[in-house]
């Protein structure tokens, strides 16, 4: 993936996410779009670096736009996909099950980073408190991110077999 190709996907994802927020009120806080695009892109492509970097940017930017804090959002993003990028090796990439599977355990994952930055600037929320809303998240964000990464597989796929098998 070019990196103007992952910007403006990612432009795409940080556009696209209040706008859902207020036309599909059941989403309201429980699709991560940058999540789910930090999780595939990081898990499917060699240059990890898109992913992780740009995560990091519109992390920031909705910290900064949307955020009580700056910081709790983009430190969680950046854990995120720093845990993808050390657990991708271990599975097979062209499997649509990693979407469907890795995609909530990675929401659950970013919840906690979450919940813990907040719990350290003495957020008064316990943990069973903060996660109530969780099983929203995860059938959301599990659905987002098996979308696409059946998507994206299908590029990766084309290339892996152009590149590996002449």
């Amino acid at each position: 993936m070019k990196y103007w190709q992952g910007f403006l996907l990612y432009l795409a994802a940080f556009l696209l996410q209040p706008l859902l927020y207020n036309l599909i009120p059941v989403l309201g806080g429980n699709l991560n779009l940058l999540l789910c695009l930090t999780a595939v892109i990081t898990f499917l492509y060699d240059d990890t670096v898109i992913g992780i970097v740009y995560a990091f940017i519109f992390g920031l930017a909705w910290d900064l736009y949307y955020g009580l804090y700056v910081g709790p959002g983009l430190l969680s993003l950046v854990f995120s996909g720093i845990v993808v990028l050390l657990l991708k090796n271990f599975v097979n990439r062209e499997n649509l099950l990693n979407g469907i599977v890795g995609t909530p355990l990675l929401t659950w994952f970013y919840a906690s980073c979450y919940w813990v930055i907040y719990y350290f600037l003495d957020s008064p929320y316990s943990y069973l408190y903060a996660m109530e809303s969780l099983p929203l998240q995860l059938l959301f964000n599990g659905i987002a991110g098996a979308a696409l990464y059946f998507i994206l597989l299908k590029r990766v796929i084309k290339h892996r077999r152009d590149r590996y098998f002449r």
